[in-house]
């Protein structure tokens, strides 16, 4: 099923209206009506103390103090608004009922607080801004989110201060190209192996870059993570309850990681905050704007399938036999793609603009069926321009009788990305 084509399922959940877009779209669709059920309630670790928690910092404009009965406050919240969540696995809730994941809650705190709370999850697992900045313009359409959530402190780990920069920056210019009122929260979750950093006060370095990125671009930073230490520091629960992979939160891990979002948001909201920027700081000069993706269908030679095991992005993909070549003309200064981890995969080997290229080896020994998907970057720093590619998918050196390759997009940008 192509994204173009792919249905939105839309259900009503406890008072909250949840449009799920993507695989649990397409589980919505097949299965019929989702039962309308509560959240099963989830006891929590005792509330943090706002004195003892990390300081909130807000760099929307504050006006501080605010009368919540004033006409301002009263005009400020009796209101319907459109709440889109952007993330990694850990807002999709992965391994976890979706009506417990910290996101769902957050949005049914936000239908208690506005006059009603229309939920978009545009989580993907797996993947970091890179892949949001490439895949956001087509997934949101004409959708207008009025407060927006980012979640990529934990995947966008390993990538540089620049980098985490100019990707946030990429989905923060979508959100206000769309609505440049719109409110944006980044938050910051955490992992098991970070509790040296939680202990001494500090942030990972990753969330660190996003919270300085934050103050430069109007954003509101939230360190979530503080909530699911805090607990832990105080004896409640130990990391692996929480954390049971490292990682993914249990539904009590959630639970924590909403109600510390919900503290940290409504001392923002109480203030009626205003969007402080039209736009995103960096895009003219990163000119990432120009971030996309394309399917199959942008390449020439090898077949085109509709669809490869049930990932949203492995629909109308280039599958490629052994000894079989394509070739694709795309223009910019960096080239990525989305591939398939099947149990067969083999490697490419590439000519770029008249020179011979590395391999590219498709080969993961933790490939399954139906097939991940694996978001690579494979060329950067190209000249910015008209540029060819041509490809012969090859037997893997890891395993000669493996030979196969499936791409599912294309991802193309003309941008640059400042190094310090």
């Amino acid at each position: 099923m192509s994204l173009n084509s792919l249905a939105t399922a839309a259900v009503t959940l406890a008072g909250l209206t949840v449009l799920a877009i993507g695989d649990e779209a397409i589980d919505a669709a097949a299965s019929g009506p989702v039962e309308q059920r509560s959240l099963a309630p989830v006891a929590l670790a005792p509330k943090v103390d706002a004195d003892a928690a990390s300081s909130l910092t807000s760099f929307a404009l504050f006006s501080g103090a605010v009368d919540p009965n004033s006409e301002a406050a009263l005009a400020f919240f009796d209101r319907d608004v459109t709440v889109a969540f952007i993330g990694g696995s850990i807002t999709v809730g992965a391994r976890i009922p979706r009506l417990g994941k910290w996101s769902y809650l957050v949005g049914q705190h936000l239908d208690q607080r506005f006059r009603s709370a229309t939920v978009l999850d545009y989580s993907y697992p797996g993947t970091g801004t890179y892949f949001a900045a490439h895949r956001l313009d087509e997934e949101m359409g004409d959708a207008k989110p009025d407060i927006a959530f980012i979640e990529f402190a934990v995947n966008d780990e390993g990538r540089s201060e620049s980098e985490v920069d100019a990707y946030t920056d990429a989905v923060v210019a979508q959100l206000r190209k769309r609505n440049p009122d719109v409110l944006i929260a980044y938050v910051a979750v955490t992992r098991a192996d970070q509790k040296r950093w939680k202990n001494s006060g500090a942030l990972s370095k990753t969330a660190d870059y996003a919270r300085s990125y934050s103050e430069m671009a109007g954003v509101q930073f939230i360190d979530a993570g503080t909530g699911l230490w805090n607990a832990v520091n105080n004896g409640d629960y130990t990391i692996g309850e929480l954390l049971p992979d490292g990682v993914h939160p249990s539904p009590v891990g959630h639970a924590i990681y909403a109600a510390e979002v919900d503290r940290q948001l409504d001392t923002w909201l109480d203030a009626l905050p205003r969007s402080s920027a039209a736009t995103a700081p960096l895009i003219d000069n990163t000119n990432l704007a120009s971030a996309t993706m394309w399917d199959g269908n942008f390449a020439t030679g090898c077949a085109v399938a509709p669809q490869v095991g049930v990932d949203r992005y492995l629909s109308n993909a280039l599958t490629c036999n052994r000894g079989q070549v394509f070739a694709i003309n795309f223009t910019g200064t960096a080239l990525g793609m989305v591939q398939a981890v099947t149990t067969d995969s083999g490697q490419l080997s590439c000519v770029l603009d008249g020179k011979a290229q590395k391999p590219i080896d498709f080969y993961y020994a933790i490939a399954n069926d139906p097939p991940p998907k694996l978001v690579r970057e494979l060329f950067s720093d190209l000249p910015d321009g008209r540029h060819e590619l041509v490809c012969v998918a090859q037997s893997s050196k890891n395993n000669p009788d493996r030979g196969r390759i499936v791409i599912g997009r294309f991802l193309t940008n003309s941008g640059t990305i400042p190094r310090r």
